[in-house]
């Protein structure tokens, strides 16, 4: 597992429920495509912890960032979005 933390001090009102959004929707899904939630809090030190599984590979922002400009391999492509449409689904 990994925990994501969010600092919910200096969030704007609009981040702040975009971040309580996500712990509660990760809580509702439950899909192999989609990250494993596992539980979520809001500390005394106003951060909102979300524990939730680890991505071995990391996630898809961080893969597309390491293109780097490159294009994928079309294969690569209609591979992830078959799996976020059923994910989706």
């Amino acid at each position: 597992y990994v925990i994501k933390k969010l600092n919910l001090r200096t969030s704007s009102r609009r981040e702040r429920r975009a971040a309580e959004q996500e712990a509660q929707l990760l809580s509702q899904l439950k899909h192999p495509n989609i990250v494993n939630y596992r539980e979520s809090w809001e500390g005394e030190d106003c951060q909102l912890y979300i524990v939730m599984g680890f991505c071995e590979g990391g996630d898809l922002y961080h893969r597309l960032k390491q293109q780097k400009g490159e294009l994928l391999p079309e294969r690569q492509v209609v591979e992830w979005f078959v799996q976020i449409a059923m994910a989706l689904q």
